[in-house]
Order: C-alpha cells, then sequence, then structure tokens
C-alpha cells in the first residue's frame, strides 16, 4: 500500500469515527454535501499541510469524484481557506465569548488563555499545521495570520477600555500573545499527548504573563 493509499485509508478512518452515524456522502446534498467535504478537507489538510494536500485526496476521502468536487468548491486552495477561516474564527468568537462578562485584567487574561489551550486540544491536528504555516506566504494559514492577530488585539483592548485600563502596551500585550501562542502550540506538536504536560505548559505561561503584566 502506497503512502498516500496509507493517508487517505487513516483521514477516512478518523472521518468515519468523528462522524458517526452520519449519512454518506453519496446521501448528501446542497450545504450539507458541502459542509461534509470542507470536514474532511480539515482532516487532510490536518495530515498533510496545505502544500501536499490536493484536490484528488479530499475527493477520495469524501467519497466523492473530482468532477463533483469542482461543482462545489473552485479549488484546493478555497476550500483550504475555507478550514483556516473556520478555526480562526472559533478562536475569535470563543475568546470574546469568555471575556465579555470580566471586568478585572487578570481574570481576563486568564480566560484568554484558558480559551486558546482548549481550542488548540480540540482542534489538535488542523492547529498543529495551521501554526507550522503561517510564516509561509503560499499558505491560507499565513494570508489570514495578522488578521486574526489584529482581531484579537483589537478585541481586547476595546475590553480594556470599557474597564477603564489603558494603561497597557500594544507591544507588550503582542508579545505575550506570541508566547500564549508558542506554549500552546507546543501541546499539541506531534507525538506530544500528555495532559500533565499541557497543564503544566499553561501554568508556566500563566506565570510568565501575569508577572509581566503585575510589573506594568
Amino acid at each position: 500500500m502506497s503512502r498516500t493509499q496509507q493517508n487517505v485509508k487513516s483521514v477516512s478512518k478518523s472521518l468515519a469515527n468523528r462522524k458517526a452515524g452520519r449519512p454518506k456522502s453519496s446521501q448528501l446534498q446542497g450545504d450539507a454535501l458541502k459542509e461534509h467535504v470542507i470536514d474532511v478537507a480539515s482532516l487532510v489538510y490536518g495530515e498533510w499541510g496545505y502544500h501536499e494536500s490536493s484536490v484528488e485526496k479530499i475527493a477520495k476521502a469524501a467519497g466523492i469524484s473530482r468532477p463533483l468536487f469542482y461543482r462545489l468548491f473552485d479549488s484546493k486552495e478555497q476550500i483550504v481557506d475555507i478550514v483556516v477561516q473556520q478555526k480562526n474564527t472559533e478562536l475569535l468568537l470563543a475568546t470574546e465569548s469568555a471575556i465579555k462578562p470580566l471586568t478585572e485584567l487578570m481574570p481576563i487574561i486568564e480566560a484568554g488563555i484558558d480559551v486558546y489551550f482548549k481550542w488548540c486540544k480540540k482542534n489538535r491536528l488542523v492547529v498543529n499545521t495551521i501554526y507550522r504555516e503561517i510564516n509561509d506566504p503560499l499558505t491560507p494559514a499565513c494570508k489570514h495570520y495578522q488578521q486574526v492577530i489584529d482581531i484579537q488585539m483589537a478585541n481586547y483592548f476595546a475590553k480594556f477600555k470599557q474597564i477603564g485600563l489603558l494603561r497597557l502596551q500594544k507591544e507588550l500585550f503582542l508579545a505575550l500573545m506570541k508566547v500564549v501562542e508558542y506554549a500552546g502550540n507546543e501541546t499539541i506538536r506531534p507525538g506530544q499527548q500528555e495532559q500533565d504536560y499541557a497543564d503544566m505548559q499553561q501554568k508556566i505561561v500563566r506565570r510568565i504573563v501575569f508577572s509581566t503584566l503585575a510589573s506594568e
């Protein structure tokens, strides 16, 4: 069995476990079929990365033909772009929801850190690939990265303004966001499955961020 066959089989098995009881692709139409193919594409992208993913791999894993794929999507780039945007939007909305009711700096920061680590864990395969590709200008991950950072920064500082906290420097806060980002992604790197390690990383990054902000 070739590497392509092995990985397609792996992706198909993952999809079966994730979508148990869901109708086969041949039974789906319209938006439900598009959602099915996007779900499969997220697994293929997470397994292979942008450059080694292909329409052929996605179509085969989804159980559809190439012509049908092209009736649903324009290209591999379009569907991977959708996958990346969906995961980024999930993070942005979860963070916004978590910090919305809070009125003090440290609880806001702690909630944001917690959301990020949970998002990494929930979307381990895709997030690991996104993080690996954020510096590759040919990938959708890189294309959307700065926009996500800008939106997160804007949301946090709108919240800080709301609670009357205006002294934080944006450059410092951005650097701390990068620390959280690195630590969160360190816990989902290939071969890393230990929950104790993830908990330790989260505690360490919380101490770094809290001590830095406390000195401001």
